[in-house]
């Protein structure tokens, strides 16, 4: 089993309080967070957590990971995404499961292009999350904007679900409508293995926290530090294109660890070889 915890935490700073409540309530092992409002020089710790952030320099923005110290995870990096500047992800993976962390500006039109330079990270099982500022009434908002209309078509044309039940996961400014920008989209079958829920306090964020708890062969065994390989259809593989991928990675990207030589490979698996 493994618990997740999911919030737009609207400033770590300002409700680090609150997030330390929600923590001793729920013992999350991971906590998936937007909108951090951290810089590059912010400094910030959980006790018995590592975390893992992307900052904007302005002080707004960001997402973190935060996981517990005695569960064993790896970094996953993006290669060649081009997505806007302000359009934040990552991506860890604890066992077979990857877990991607998202936040979406309310400024940035969410597009069909973002959602595939997204979609080779998807491998199943996984659990894509955060805030896309998406809204449709499919999910619990009473009105449809653009990325909502663009999150629709994604589940509608993939194999994937949408965990969010209709419960409002956000408060919309300046009148407080209840809305659902926040979402939790996970492989198909994964789906039935996924307890998800909304609590009723925002804190001091405008966003109410989301508790997701998998019950998943690789989440049941997070002492074993073991990462199973993807199984890729190799009778189907351009190799050629896997060759070139491979030799560009190596020329235009420093490889410091095991790790970075791990996820090199596995990008140019992503671009060349189906599953």
């Amino acid at each position: 089993m493994l618990k997740v915890l999911q919030w737009n935490i609207r400033s770590i700073f300002s409700n680090f309080n609150d997030l330390k409540i929600l923590i001793q309530d729920i013992e999350p092992d991971v906590i998936c967070l937007n909108e951090t409002f951290l810089n590059f020089n912010s400094i910030i710790s959980i006790s018995n957590y590592t975390i893992l952030r992307i900052d904007r320099q302005d002080g707004y923005g960001g997402l973190a990971f935060a996981v517990k110290n005695c569960i064993p995870y790896r970094n996953i990096n993006f290669f060649d995404i081009d997505l806007p500047q302000n359009f934040q992800i990552a991506c860890i993976s604890i066992g077979e499961l990857s877990l991607i962390n998202v936040y979406v500006p309310p400024d940035i039109v969410l597009t069909d292009k973002h959602i595939s330079e997204i979609s080779p990270y998807l491998l199943d099982p996984f659990i894509l999350l955060g805030d896309f500022n998406a809204q449709s009434p499919a999910w619990g908002s009473g009105r449809r904007n653009c990325n909502g209309l663009a999150v629709e078509e994604f589940l509608r044309d993939s194999n994937v679900t949408l965990l969010n039940d209709g419960t409002p996961t956000g408060l919309t400014p300046p009148s407080d409508n209840l809305s659902a920008p926040d979402l939790t989209i996970c492989s198909t079958y994964l789906a039935l293995r996924c307890d998800w829920s909304v609590h009723q306090d925002t804190g001091g964020s405008d966003h109410f926290p989301i508790s997701i708890v998998v019950e998943h062969p690789s989440a049941s065994r997070l002492e074993q530090k073991h990462f199973s390989t993807r199984r890729f259809n190799t009778k189907r593989a351009n190799w050629n294109h896997y060759g070139c991928s491979v030799l560009e990675y190596m020329n235009t990207r420093p490889i410091n660890n095991s790790s970075d030589f791990i996820d090199m490979m596995d990008a140019a698996a992503r671009q060349s070889i189906p599953l």
